[in-house]
């Protein structure tokens, strides 16, 4: 006699206009454990797509990764994600950026979006999106990753089978920085296309006393720690914070990071400030 268990409420939230898809109910689904699933399953209708927003990259060029479900508006089948399959599809997708920083776009809702596939109607389920910015120069293999999703009974929403989708594999070619000088840290290189604004709190300051400067640098890319210049100066000036904004709008890496530092001037006069932060970058746009 085949045993059944209860496949729990998955923790995110699905949204969208296509009502093909739905959410796990709270009281859960019973489904049979030793159900079989089909494999490489293939339906017009609905496909998994892994996908990413740069096919070449310099090394420490950040790209997006992207693994959506797509439902075609005339798609027949009521479809119910499957939230085993679901963790273990995502987990093999960043089983292969190990070697590199990840700036996750930490989705709490798997939301319905309507996009255009080959002149189609399509809504597209993003499960996961994250940047990734490789540190060596050799290329980025991601295989074929699955995922599980349940089939419904149109009468009743109860299981019909479960299926599995499989995506296409791809890959993202590294390739080496010119010569330049470059702002590193750690091994992770600066590259993208940012720019620098500074604010000073206050414009006089007694010898010896503390005021606060701040330097955002913004723009397209991963951008680490400004480090003061390590030349000597008139002014003793130390970071005593950092504040980060990252995050991806239209699967592009926008990174804004404020740099708050105290400055104390050692002697009287007027001090440019211009060369005490410094920093490099390679644009690959140029």
């Amino acid at each position: 006699m085949a045993k059944s268990g209860s496949i729990q409420a998955i923790t995110t939230t699905v949204s969208g206009a296509n009502p093909a898809v739905s959410l796990v109910g709270s009281n859960g689904i019973e489904v049979q454990q030793d159900a079989d699933t089909l494999r490489n399953f293939y339906v017009e209708t609905a496909h998994l797509s892994l996908t990413v927003d740069k096919k070449e990259v310099y090394a420490g060029e950040c790209f997006t990764i992207t693994l959506a479900f797509n439902l075609r508006d005339d798609n027949p089948l009521p479809m119910q994600f499957y939230e085993p399959g679901l963790q273990s599809t995502v987990q093999a997708v960043r089983l292969n950026t190990s070697d590199g920083m990840i700036i996750d776009n930490l989705l709490t809702t798997i939301e319905g979006k309507e996009i255009l596939i080959d002149n189609r109607n399509y809504t597209k389920y993003t499960l996961l999106q994250e940047a990734f910015c490789p540190v060596d120069t050799h290329p980025i293999h991601f295989p074929a990753v699955k995922l599980k999703m349940l089939i419904l009974k149109p009468e009743d929403k109860t299981v019909d089978k479960i299926v599995e989708f499989n995506s296409k594999p791809l890959a993202v070619n590294v390739m080496s920085l010119p010569v330049g000088n470059v702002t590193l840290y750690n091994r992770h290189k600066m590259v993208g296309t940012f720019m620098m604004k500074e604010e000073l709190l206050e414009d006089t300051v007694v010898v010896g006393s503390a005021t606060y400067y701040t330097v955002k640098v913004l723009g397209d890319g991963l951008i680490f720690p400004v480090e003061p210049g390590s030349e000597n100066t008139p002014i003793k000036i130390d970071l005593v914070d950092i504040h980060d904004n990252d995050s991806i709008i239209n699967d592009v890496l926008h990174s804004e990071k404020t740099f708050t530092y105290r400055l104390i001037p050692l002697v009287e006069g007027e001090h440019d400030l211009d060369t005490l932060i410094h920093f490099s970058f390679f644009n690959p746009r140029t």
